[in-house]
């Protein structure tokens, strides 16, 4: 970032970054990891609701499950594959995965470790910079970013809803909903609850309860890679506050992405300010 003209938090850092991270564990070439970020994006924009969104997000899914395919195809053929990649190929060969989920799964795990983390570290950065009271509260003690992370997550979800299946008839506040009907899960309106979270659109890094959020799901669909994300933040954070103190962001009025779900920056172009170290 420091050889661009103007840096760009989002651009040169959160969209590449977990793409980065996440290929290396799954024993993705790196040479490859635009080509995973150009499909993760598209799928992203999966509920844009618009024509050509919905094609391209169809397309980018086949593209997707079918270079995935090939990649367990040349594990299995080589043997070699990282400590994650194995681990999944050896419930296949165990049988508590089929084929199509063992691909399913691996495909998932692709594309979820790096849009939602992107948006972390994009949301999180603009947070701290329209809230500067918490940015400088993080620079002065550092010891506190680990834990600050889950509050940006709060403030601001990097999805903001979710369709789910009920598996069984039930009534939440006087609603029924039966078997098979989709449900619209909103975490965005939950991480903003007043009767869970006081002084809900304030933001607090140090807020007491701040794990109690949504976006990570929740039983059985907690996310799989929730420890992973809250890493990242806090390597990325932590190094931005201790490298670039003085940073400013150039335009706190970002345009956003065309997805609903998502709730995806396109850009962040920053001043940085000295480096220090």
């Amino acid at each position: 970032m420091l050889r661009q003209p103007t840096p760009d938090i989002k651009r040169d850092l959160a969209n590449k970054l977990p793409v980065r991270v996440i290929v290396d564990m799954l024993g993705v070439p790196q040479s490859d990891r635009d080509l995973i970020w150009e499909w993760s994006e598209a799928v992203g924009r999966l509920f844009s609701l618009d024509e050509r969104s919905l094609r391209e997000a169809d397309e980018a899914i086949d593209a997707f499950r079918e270079y995935v395919g090939r990649t367990v195809h040349r594990f299995r053929e080589t043997g070699e594959a990282p400590d994650l990649a194995k681990a999944m190929l050896e419930q296949r060969d165990n049988e508590a995965l089929t084929e199509d989920e063992l691909v399913a799964m691996y495909l998932l795990i692709l594309f979820g470790g790096s849009e939602t983390t992107t948006n972390l570290l994009g949301n999180g950065f603009l947070a701290l910079q329209r809230h500067r009271d918490q940015w400088d509260l993080l620079r002065e003690h550092p010891d506190l970013v680990p834990g600050a992370i889950d509050e940006l997550i709060r403030y601001d979800s990097p999805h903001h809803y979710l369709p789910r299946v009920a598996d069984g008839d039930f009534e939440i506040n006087g609603v029924p909903v039966r078997k098979g009907q989709t449900v619209i899960v909103v975490m965005g309106a939950a991480n903003r609850d007043e009767s869970v979270f006081p002084d809900p659109d304030r933001l607090d890094v140090t807020r007491p309860n701040r794990k109690e959020h949504l976006s990570f799901a929740f039983g059985a669909h907690y996310c799989l890679g929730a420890a992973l994300a809250r890493l990242e933040g806090d390597v990325v954070f932590s190094t931005l506050l201790r490298r670039f103190p003085d940073a400013r962001l150039l335009d706190d009025q970002p345009v956003y992405a065309g997805s609903a779900m998502l709730r995806a920056i396109q850009s962040l172009p920053t001043d940085l300010g000295p480096d220090r170290g």
